[in-house]
């Protein structure tokens, strides 16, 4: 189930609840431009791998939610989840965390193209989420 920057996911029965915080932590609030959209297209990134992730854990957050790196297998090939939510210009890197993120140069490079080719959020004035939830509580 995915829940804004949040995802559950059932192991052995029991709930891990984790924050794909490896390269993005952010993703437009549903309430701003986007933020339905890149909600929508995360899921379907989901849906497309038969609702099945793979998770490489890095790291424990302040709350104690496991920080992993999401993979998905499309037609035999793995991706990383937060490069394809970069690519798409769904989703903000966030630099603060590069050091969690063992792939943070594709991260990095997801950005470079998705912001060169005015993709989603590169492709207007968008309030970035982090000052719209600052002004908005």
């Amino acid at each position: 189930m995915l829940i804004g920057l949040r995802c559950r996911t059932y192991c052995y029965k029991a709930l891990f609840a984790f924050v794909p915080r490896c390269g993005i932590n952010i993703t437009p609030e549903l309430k701003q431009p986007m933020g339905k959209k890149s909600r929508d297209y995360l899921r379907g990134l989901i849906s497309k791998s038969g609702g099945k992730v793979g998770l490489n854990i890095v790291d424990t957050d302040r709350y104690g939610r496991s920080v992993a790196e999401v993979w998905i297998g499309n037609n035999g090939a793995k991706e990383l989840v937060q490069s394809k939510m970069i690519l798409a210009g769904m989703a903000y890197p966030y630099e603060r965390y590069k050091s969690d993120c063992p792939s943070w140069d594709a991260v990095k490079a997801s950005q470079e193209y998705a912001k060169s080719n005015q993709i989603g959020v590169w492709g207007g004035e968008y309030e970035v989420p982090w000052n719209y939830r600052k002004w908005n509580k």
